[in-house]
């Protein structure tokens, strides 16, 4: 977490021999694991981590350890932890990403009127099929995908990259029919600060993408 929001989450099914864990060292597993994943944010900081779990708050004071504790301790002591509990009821933030809400009726009847009137707002007729039989088909497009083509012919090398794609001197660069120029199907990017943000921001702040970072957001975008 950052300034109390979640920035990101991760899991993993549990492995065979996990399974026979109690749920101590399954709970505990899991902090491990989070350490691991995250090291190099946590390494050498102060970090608190949250669980519902009442026995990890002793951990440190435990008297008899088994070899499985002994190991995890020792990893621990590169970080500086300290555990906090949380009753399950209170501890919303992972309860909000694990748990999947199933909507009644009533509430996709109420998406129904809501989405109508942000036809409304659009300026969208919206159409009762009772009144005739229609077929139709709604496609959402990306704006950004339109602002690309607008940067790349300001670029000098792609301007000449697409005069050579006209007379077939570019035989691994095509135009895509959304006007962008391609290399092996991917998007040529100019070095234009202003798009780029623009396609981080996408890849990473948006309300539909996971919030990514590192390795794994540079070949998501990639």
């Amino acid at each position: 977490m950052q300034g109390a929001k979640v920035i990101a989450y991760t899991s993993q099914q549990l492995k065979p021999h996990e399974k026979n864990y109690p749920t101590h060292d399954v709970e505990l597993a899991a902090v491990i694991f989070a350490l691991r994943i995250w090291r190099h944010y946590l390494y050498g900081r102060h970090c608190e981590v949250f669980t519902d779990h009442q026995s990890l708050k002793y951990l440190f004071s435990q008297k008899d350890l088994n070899l499985r504790h002994t190991r995890w301790l020792e990893f621990l002591k590169d970080y500086y932890v300290n555990f906090q509990y949380h009753q399950g009821r209170v501890n919303v933030v992972p309860n909000a990403l694990s748990h999947r809400l199933y909507p009644t009726l009533n509430y996709l009847m109420k998406l129904l009127v809501d989405l109508c009137e942000e036809f409304g707002n659009l300026e969208l007729n919206v159409i009762n099929p009772r009144a005739k039989s229609i077929l139709l088909a709604m496609e959402v497009q990306p704006t950004l995908i339109k602002q690309i083509p607008i940067v790349q012919a300001m670029d000098p090398q792609l301007k000449q990259i697409r005069e050579e794609i006209l007379v077939g001197k570019a035989p691994a660069f095509v135009i895509h029919e959304d006007g962008t120029i391609r290399f092996h199907n991917q998007v040529c990017i100019p070095t234009v600060v202003e798009l780029i943000k623009k396609i981080l921001d996408e890849g990473q702040n948006t309300l539909y993408s996971v919030h990514s970072i590192g390795i794994k957001l540079y070949k998501d975008l990639k």
